[in-house]
């Protein structure tokens, strides 16, 4: 196959510039830096769960216990280290400075018990965790974040971070009176610490 005058001129023009690149004292053509790759999670699930509370919330601060049981069902491992966790079920219980619109403060043990698609346990995980939370009565919004790390004495994700954001939807009672009972949707995320 013959190559055309003009092509090799082309391939003699850029090799001659890679050349007087190098000569002239320039850095050789790099790939751009890539950026440092997330933290990829070793499971992520979404689910539901209820918030009992000793004494229901209110506008005014008060310190309370709390108890929060649920299951988690919609699992995935995006880091591919655990894709036979299908579901798992969960209790937390806590104490803190609790109220219906100002930034709650709290302390929590977690425990989740992790299954297969089949049912067939899989594990535990203990979690002794920190969370706060902030309410918005009027737009009725709630949130709150908690995280810990995983206890070494677990079956499943020891010393690993597990994150749970949590956000009743609805409650028996007003802020006014007192709210309990709250309901609503939980994501957990599991990920090296």
């Amino acid at each position: 196959m013959r190559t055309s005058p003009l092509r090799r001129g082309a391939a003699l023009t850029s090799a001659g510039a890679v050349i007087l690149a190098a000569f002239a004292g320039a850095a050789p053509v790099q790939a751009a830096p890539t950026a440092k790759a997330a933290v990829t999670e070793n499971l992520v699930c979404v689910g539901h769960m209820t918030v009992t509370l000793a004494t229901p919330v209110t506008y005014t601060p008060t310190q309370d216990t709390f108890k929060v049981t649920g299951e988690v069902d919609d699992c995935m491992s995006p880091s591919g280290a655990n894709p036979h966790i299908a579901r798992g079920t969960f209790t937390m219980t806590g104490s803190g400075l609790l109220s219906c619109t100002q930034q709650e403060t709290y302390k929590l043990v977690q425990n989740f018990t992790w299954y297969n698609a089949q049912g067939t346990k899989l594990g535990e995980t203990r979690v002794s965790a920190s969370g706060m939370g902030k309410g918005d009565p009027a737009h009725h919004e709630m949130l709150n974040i908690n995280r810990g790390i995983a206890d070494t004495d677990s079956t499943r994700f020891a010393g690993q971070e597990v994150v749970a954001d949590f956000a009743p939807k609805a409650a028996v009672g007003s802020c006014d009176e007192g709210k309990n009972n709250l309901t609503g949707s939980i994501q957990v995320s599991i990920h090296p610490a």
